[in-house]
């Protein structure tokens, strides 16, 4: 501490020298302090306070003005550094965070899109589905009847054509075997022919 002198007489900090600090922060040494014992007044701006004398019992508020700057800057250089290293470790981690929430929020975007098109697809199926072919009417499971000049009986018609017996009868007039016919004959009690048939079914063994 080749700096710490008297503000009064400049004399230089010895060993054998008591050096004091005044609470303006005016340094005096010994000699110059007993000469204002009686008021403690500084020698410098006059104002009143304690004086505290300059050594290893100082308090902690007043020994840092005492420390050697370039012990300082290192000691300052070490707090620093040790808070920029936790600093960074920090920085990383929470940066890992970062990344493996934006790979899982990518990822999930991506299987929404999937589900997404899967769900359309099959959305459009059921409509298809559910509606017929061309002219957009829906499908029901009832039949509907058939005319007769429905396309099916003119093909089975097509098919099977009529046989000579059954041309016949049709244009003739007379019903065919197996069918009862009303007799147009006229009945006499007297020759004792049958009675006309009316609305009686036939057997034909």
């Amino acid at each position: 501490m080749d700096w710490v002198h008297c503000n009064k007489c400049f004399l230089k900090l010895q060993p054998e020298l008591k050096m004091y600090v005044v609470e303006c922060s005016h340094i005096f040494c010994e000699t110059c302090v007993k000469r204002v014992s009686d008021t403690n007044k500084c020698l410098v701006c006059e104002k009143s306070g304690s004086f505290i004398a300059i050594g290893n019992d100082m308090t902690s508020s007043v020994q840092p003005f005492f420390i050697p700057l370039e012990m300082q800057i290192k000691k300052l250089l070490e707090i620093y550094q040790f808070q920029m290293k936790h600093r960074e470790r920090l920085c990383q981690a929470q940066m890992q965070k970062y990344q493996f929430a934006k790979k899982e929020l990518i990822t999930y975007h991506h299987k929404l899109k999937g589900v997404s098109s899967e769900n359309k697809i099959m959305r459009n199926m059921l409509l298809s589905n559910s509606r017929g072919p061309n002219t957009g009417a829906f499908i029901t499971s009832t039949p509907s009847a058939m005319t007769d000049d429905s396309p099916c009986k003119s093909v089975i018609s097509s098919i099977i054509p009529l046989t000579p017996m059954q041309d016949k009868s049709k244009q003739s007039g007379h019903s065919m075997p197996g069918y009862a016919q009303r007799l147009n004959n006229n009945y006499d009690g007297n020759t004792g022919g049958m009675p006309p048939l009316r609305n009686q079914p036939v057997i034909i063994s």
